[in-house]
């Protein structure tokens, strides 16, 4: 098995800029109380296990062409029952769902659960659910001491104002008896209902109506752009019945239901609805029914599929305003005799693709996807070497006829490896590196010139968890501009060879500047102080060029101006014992101005030619003398702090620039 940064790394680019054929290599450093911090490391379990920690686990491959077409954050519905989920916890509190590409956990939300039996019905969102290759989900299960690892209304995304799967048992008509799935907790409420009206549905549990007075109420929405969706076994129809229907604050109408003839409608506008003419469907099986309206057209859906529409015509508005009715039209009391399940209220239009894939999910779950027979984890005794190229970085410019350090470091995972050693390899096109690279002085693109090319760990044999760096230095003597692909290529007598990543590399004019120091700290000062060097003056900062670098001609400086953490809590309008900026806030704020700010190329004592600091580029080798590769320029430093400001640390930016003699 291929392992590859498994601790993560870090991959980095040097860009350069063409003006007027000088290439500049801008290295910006915060010279002020700066601090740096380490990016986190990407850890990955053992043989591809998502978490060592989750016993079992069962996975779900979902067949590509069940997909209309590429959907983005789309909850599918999961709907299995296997005896092995017996082995979970009794609220299904430890059931994960991960996305086996990447190894990401997948936001979802458990419908229902038997923990006798192990019938599980889920929503999970797919953040891309293709149409053209299969997606694989891994569900773990059996973790006793896991917190409920469920994330419902991420599931939802924020197009959807309600989702109601009608499911619930504990139905006596309180408030809000009948939960919303989304953030915005629209919950239902039922009325002349109870626990007898709970029955089997398409998905899960739903609602029975009697067509006589039984509906859930719930508030409405001002939404103009709508998708309803909604599963519906309706018995004989003779009159208009509702679905789902709600209007606004203002009287509009948006609704799907039956006409008198059992041919489903959607409903629009304020006395506006459209009816299907490919016939009725009240024939006591279950249907899924989608009504769109886009602001202009409405469409309607059944079973996955556009159906066509007859004209335009009249419908009464709403009695009450901002009201929904499941069960019901929001006028007259037409309650359906019939059975509903998954209420869904987008204010979107969703494509056709989408609800074709939903039609297709959740009317055969068992041909939308197959699972495997149960896997469980353990120990993977087999060992392998995780491998890390640390150096060079990707995109990486090396200069032409200077050394660069190739760096690698090797894990040995789960047994002993044995004796371990690594080849520099190259190729100079897109495809992977091949060609190792020569240990003869003088050759290009590249030869080593700190030891041969292939060399073994210094700890060998290495043993489990063991490590060790390779490093070898090269020189780039290939032409300018061109391009390499390198990696570092390892293998062991104890088990399978591996390779590194590979790092895009240009063989250039580069310039390498570093700053050895990583603030200039000039201490806490009283207002009116003057010529205050830096605490490290008497040694100087230090602008040093690496030695790999080409020479530098032209070094530059700017700064900004410097501020104080409380400067928007202090009272800066203080005044000196002259009373001379008394009120004055405009020339005194709590800032200190960058041209307060001084530097030489000479030491303490302050010398005359002191130059201030500006938001703009100086030279800083006045005297246009080169600085050569691997050579340094020492500054120095001085403030002074003018009258009016708070005696506090204040921190800036110093920007250095070079450009090279090329």
């Amino acid at each position: 098995m291929r392992r590859k940064n498994l601790c993560g790394r870090n991959r980095g680019n040097m860009s350069n800029n063409t003006i007027h054929d000088v290439k500049l290599l801008l290295l910006t450093l915060l010279s002020l109380l700066i601090f740096f911090t380490a990016m986190p490391q990407d850890v990955s379990a053992t043989a591809g296990w998502w978490n060592s920690s989750w016993n079992q686990r069962i996975n779900i491959t979902i067949d590509y062409t069940k997909v209309n077409s590429t959907q983005t954050n789309f909850p599918v519905l999961i709907n299995i029952s296997d005896s092995n989920l017996t082995k979970a916890q009794t609220n299904g509190n430890d059931i994960v769902f991960i996305n086996s590409t990447d190894n990401i956990k997948l936001d979802h939300e458990i419908e229902h659960f038997n923990s006798t039996t192990g019938w599980l019905v889920a929503w999970v969102r797919i953040p891309t659910l293709s149409n053209t290759t299969n997606t694989t989900l891994g569900m773990y299960y059996n973790y006793s001491a896991a917190s409920n690892q469920q994330n419902p209304q991420a599931v939802w995304d924020d197009d959807y104002v309600m989702v109601q799967h009608l499911q619930e048992t504990d139905i006596d008509s309180g408030s809000g008896d009948i939960k919303d799935s989304t953030s915005n907790n629209n919950d239902g409420t039922t009325s002349g209902m109870d626990t007898t009206d709970q029955v089997a549905g398409q998905v899960d549990g739903s609602f029975d109506f009697d067509g006589g007075n039984e509906y859930i109420a719930a508030t409405g929405y001002d939404i103009t752009n709508f998708t309803l969706c909604a599963w519906v076994k309706p018995s004989t129809i003779t009159n208009y019945k509702g679905i789902v229907d709600f209007s606004t604050s203002v009287g509009f109408r948006r609704g799907i239901g039956f006409d008198t003839a059992g041919s489903p409608c959607v409903v629009y506008g304020s006395q506006k609805y459209k009816t299907s003419t490919s016939g009725d469907i009240d024939d006591n099986a279950w249907h899924y029914v989608v009504g769109i309206y886009n602001g202009t057209e409405a469409q309607l859906y059944v079973d996955g599929t556009s159906v066509s529409l007859g004209s335009e015509l009249g419908v009464g508005n709403p009695t009450e305003n901002g009201v929904l009715r499941i069960a019901d039209f929001t006028i007259y009391g037409y309650y359906l005799n019939g059975t509903i399940d998954e209420i869904r209220i987008s204010n979107t239009t969703r494509s056709a693709g989408w609800i074709k894939t939903s039609y297709n999910n959740q009317y055969s779950p068992s041909t939308f996807y197959t699972h495997t027979d149960e896997e469980t984890y353990t120990e993977d005794s087999t060992p392998y070497l995780e491998v890390n190229l640390i150096t060079p970085f990707d995109n990486t410019i090396v200069s032409q006829n200077k050394t660069f350090v190739v760096n690698a470091t090797i894990y040995c995972r789960a047994a002993d490896c044995g004796n371990v050693n690594g080849t520099v390899r190259y190729n100079k096109t897109s495809q992977t590196p091949d060609e190792p690279v020569s240990d003869i002085t003088g050759d290009t693109p590249f030869y080593i010139i700190s030891n041969i090319n292939t060399i073994n760990c210094t700890s060998n044999p290495l043993t489990e968890d063991e490590y060790c760096n390779l490093s070898w230095t090269l020189n780039a003597t290939g032409a300018l501009s061109e391009r390499y692909e390198l990696d570092v290529f390892l293998e062991s007598n104890a088990t399978s060879s591996n390779n590194t990543d590979d790092s895009t590399l240009k063989i250039d004019l580069a310039l390498i500047i570093g700053l050895e120091f990583t603030e200039i700290n000039f201490g806490i000062l009283d207002p009116g102080s003057v010529n205050q060097p830096a605490d490290n003056n008497a040694n100087g900062y230090n602008v040093s060029v690496d030695i790999n670098s080409d020479d530098v001609e032209n070094l530059w400086v700017r700064g900004t101006n410097l501020t104080n953490d409380n400067s928007d809590t202090l009272d800066c309008t203080i005044h000196d014992q002259y009373n001379q900026y008394e009120g004055n806030t405009t020339n005194h704020p709590c800032m200190i101005d960058v041209g307060n700010i001084m530097w030489s190329l000479e030491s303490n004592p302050a010398p005359a030619n002191k130059y201030n600091l500006t938001g703009t580029y100086e030279r800083v080798n006045k005297d246009y003398h080169t600085i050569y590769a691997g050579d340094y320029e020492t500054t120095y430093y001085w403030i002074n702090v003018p009258y009016g400001i708070y005696a506090g640390p204040y921190t800036g930016t110093i920007t250095f620039m070079a450009n090279a003699t090329w």
